[in-house]
């Protein structure tokens, strides 16, 4: 459960061009029951705020028939992309 929290960033709504997203600062997962990973789960994840080079999120892992699982909380760094010359501007 550790892994799959961490698996994707839920600050896809605020990336654009101009910013990539990097490492993870600081990661916690609250374990509030055990999950079986061989069947369905759901990972939804809120994105809060992009700022200053670093976002964060929230969520949760909840099975098939909705029993909360897990709760999470992520920091994301972000790095302004470099554009090469040959790219040019967009």
């Amino acid at each position: 459960m550790t892994c799959l929290s961490d698996v994707h960033s839920g600050l896809a709504p605020f990336r654009d061009d101009s910013w990539t997203p990097m490492s993870s600062l600081d990661h916690a997962v609250w374990f509030h029951r055990p999950a079986r990973f061989d069947d369905w789960v759901l990972l939804d994840l809120v994105p809060h705020t992009v700022a200053g080079g670093r976002g964060r999120y929230s969520g949760t892992v909840s099975t098939a028939d909705g029993v909360l699982r897990a709760s999470l909380t992520q920091e994301q760094l972000y790095r302004q992309r470099r554009v090469r010359p040959s790219e040019g501007t967009r």
